[in-house]
């Protein structure tokens, strides 16, 4: 599964672990998170085909979210998740989009990220 090493992946980089430590989560954080913490999700995926019928690559579009306290914090997870998304592992991974983002209610801010990305499922 995607998921299974896109956690993989980013559990072990250490720009980001040095600053979320392992609060990576998929889909949602825990009720009363510590951040700065990171989430993912799978928005969609589109079975690659071939004259044979399926051939196990995956293009899956996933959602990544950096949740922090402040702006500037925001924007630098943002950026070290952006540098460890732009190494290749067991997927690829093409930014498509970024927002930033203001939770009202919770005060907490938001670099929310869409990439495309390649994997070979089993």
């Amino acid at each position: 599964m995607i998921e299974d090493a896109m956690y993989a992946h980013l559990s072990t980089v250490a720009s980001l672990t040095t600053l979320v430590s392992n609060r990576i989560y998929p889909i949602m954080m825990p009720q009363d998170p510590t951040l700065p913490a990171i989430t993912y999700q799978r928005i969609s995926n589109t079975p690659q085909w071939s004259m044979g019928g399926a051939c196990g690559l995956d293009n899956p579009r996933m959602q990544v979210d950096c949740w922090t306290t402040s702006f500037a914090a925001s924007k630098a997870l943002g950026d070290a998740l952006r540098k460890a998304m732009a190494t290749p592992v067991t997927f690829n991974a093409i930014q498509l989009s970024d927002q930033d983002i203001y939770e009202v209610d919770t005060e907490i801010y938001r670099v929310s990220m869409d990439y495309s990305c390649w994997f070979k499922s089993t």
